[in-house]
């Protein structure tokens, strides 16, 4: 089975085309390993200096197998993922919708290192 990638696109004369380098390798690689018929789901977003769609998208998916391998609710591991990255202050709680990607990313980081000690890779 495929692994989901991310990857950057620059418009230029009109077209999207790959950002750098590395990106149409892993572009090659995903499209090897397809078979006819396979559907590929794709969203498109453009780049701002907050969180992205796909960081916010890894993060949930990164918590849920946490959760799963755990035992732990969904909602039990987001709060310890939040608390790890410092979202927590007193009793205030942030949103990953209202996060930098400095702070997902921080998040995504947590999850890495959880999974880890858990032997469950969130590379």
């Amino acid at each position: 089975m495929a692994l989901p990638i991310t990857i950057m696109m620059v418009k230029r004369e009109g077209k999207l085309i790959n950002s750098r380098p590395l990106d149409k390798i892993k572009t090659n690689t995903l499209l090897e390993q397809l078979k006819d018929g396979d559907e590929v789901e794709v969203t498109y977003e453009v780049k701002h200096k907050d969180g992205s769609y796909a960081q916010k998208s890894r993060l949930h998916a990164s918590i849920r197998a946490l959760a799963n391998e755990t035992g732990a609710t969904f909602e039990e591991m987001k709060l310890e993922v939040k608390r790890k990255a410092g979202l927590i202050v007193g009793d205030k709680v942030l949103s990953f919708a209202d996060c930098s990607k400095e702070q997902l990313g921080k998040c995504i980081q947590v999850t890495i290192d959880i999974g880890d000690l858990l032997s469950v890779n969130l590379h």
